[in-house]
């Protein structure tokens, strides 16, 4: 166990080793996201998983970080097709340019022979959780669930964001499932903002349950 640990520590925190064992799949790689199938030819629900923010430097990209090939081979397990997405989010400026490209993705993901296209859960990491501001204001019919983990719901100080990716200002009632979970004091920095995002979606998410 030691030795593991001495080996991650040595490895840049990116690529340190998913948390839980999960099977070798075989993915399928597309444009701008990976398709991780159960065994067989049939459709299947489908979670796709949205990365956050990185710097553009930082190589490989997202979608071949061991953790999203962790949540990608894992969705596996559960019956589900996993959609581990790459689209390349460095700036706060992207995020305009990005949604079109999260949106056309998910489209061509849901037409994916092994994708239930009536059946599709986005789950949010990090910087992409302002993306879930869309998703929140006119659910789209396919989506079955949000999930959220340790996500920005709100511009960090210093991002000129437009007012778009403000999630909180589009919760209403009905939504879609949320599915939150937060870093606790991962981050003791994080901005005051951000930390009462995140408790108001909390608040918001147990008053709907």
């Amino acid at each position: 166990m030691s030795n593991v640990a001495d080996a991650s520590a040595e490895l840049p925190r990116h690529l340190h080793p998913f948390v839980l064992a999960h099977p070798d799949v075989p993915r399928i790689r597309r444009e701008r996201y990976d398709v991780y199938a159960p065994p067989g030819d049939r459709e299947r629900p489908a979670i796709v998983f949205m990365h956050g923010l990185y710097p553009a430097e930082l190589q490989p990209t997202a979608r071949d970080w061991p953790t999203y090939i962790g949540y990608g081979a894992t969705a596996t397990t559960r019956g589900a097709t996993g959609i581990v997405l790459d689209v390349r989010l460095h700036d706060p400026g992207d995020y305009p340019a990005i949604a079109r490209t999260v949106a056309a993705a998910i489209e061509d993901a849901r037409r994916e022979p092994t994708v239930d296209a009536d059946r599709v859960a986005v789950w949010a990491f990090s910087g992409g959780g302002l993306l879930s501001g869309y998703w929140l204001r006119e659910p789209p019919s396919w989506l079955r669930c949000l999930a959220l983990s340790y996500p920005v719901l709100a511009p960090l100080p210093g991002w000129q964001v437009d007012a778009a990716y403000q999630p909180i200002d589009a919760l209403e009632s009905p939504a879609p499932p949320i599915v939150l979970s937060r870093a606790g004091q991962d981050v003791p920095r994080s901005p005051p903002r951000s930390r009462r995002s995140s408790a108001e979606l909390a608040s918001w998410v147990s008053r709907w349950s």
